[in-house]
């Protein structure tokens, strides 16, 4: 099991050798924030490279994201790759010019490697969601409306099964790719850093909770 730590900024990063593969992660050298005052949510966004021979699919890089942490002063926040169910046009378009594209960090990704973002579709190209993009589900369990999916490059160019989606040929527009990945086209993926709740509020849940359930036990 190996480690590693990028100083200066609180982020912690467990390689994917964990998992059983050879395998080298590179975040940028700069987290960015969506900031609230310009219309974001204030979380933050890292792109991170997968240096690798091999393949990177969407299970890996969703265990890799989700090891990750972030401390901005006495705040700690929780990576998972990026989830855009609120304001999704606002934040494809953040993530393209800032994370993605933009000259910060390490610089404009390459435009013909994908990165995955958190969403996916458990039957890819399995009728019905063919016919009606039904079957998209963010992470967090937020389901994709059509109007959302419509916009997305989907042609199941890589044969059936299940489907993840992601930033390809620089453009702020998603693009489906298949979950289990036998190429390196995969390159790598958006991480989004949210807040962790502060003990405090971890504690009052769990005395409500305690609450609850003694009130239930007593009826």
């Amino acid at each position: 099991m190996s480690s590693f730590s990028i100083t200066g900024r609180g982020l912690i990063v467990i390689a994917v050798g964990v998992l059983g593969l050879n395998r080298f992660s590179m975040a940028n050298s700069t987290v960015i924030q969506w900031p609230v005052g310009s219309g974001g949510n204030g979380y933050y966004y890292e792109r991170v490279d997968m240096h690798s021979s091999t393949p990177l699919t969407f299970q890996l890089a969703e265990a890799d994201a989700a090891a990750m942490s972030y401390t901005v002063g006495s705040a700690t926040y929780s990576g998972e790759l990026a989830v855009l169910d609120t304001n999704y046009t606002a934040a494809t378009n953040f993530i393209s010019s800032n994370v993605m594209y933009g000259s910060t960090g390490t610089g404009a990704a390459p435009t013909n490697e994908l990165y995955w973002v958190g969403v996916s579709s458990p039957t890819g190209n399995s009728t019905p969601n063919d016919a009606n993009y039904s079957d998209w589900t963010w992470v967090n369990g937020s389901p994709v409306p059509d109007s959302v999916v419509s916009t997305w490059d989907i042609d199941h160019a890589e044969g059936a099964g299940p489907e993840g989606a992601g930033y390809f040929s620089g453009t702020s527009q998603l693009w489906d790719y298949i979950e289990t990945s036998s190429s390196n086209l995969d390159y790598g993926y958006i991480v989004e850093f949210t807040p962790v709740p502060e003990p405090t509020s971890l504690s009052l849940l769990v005395v409500g909770g305690v609450g609850l359930l003694r009130r239930r036990r007593g009826r």
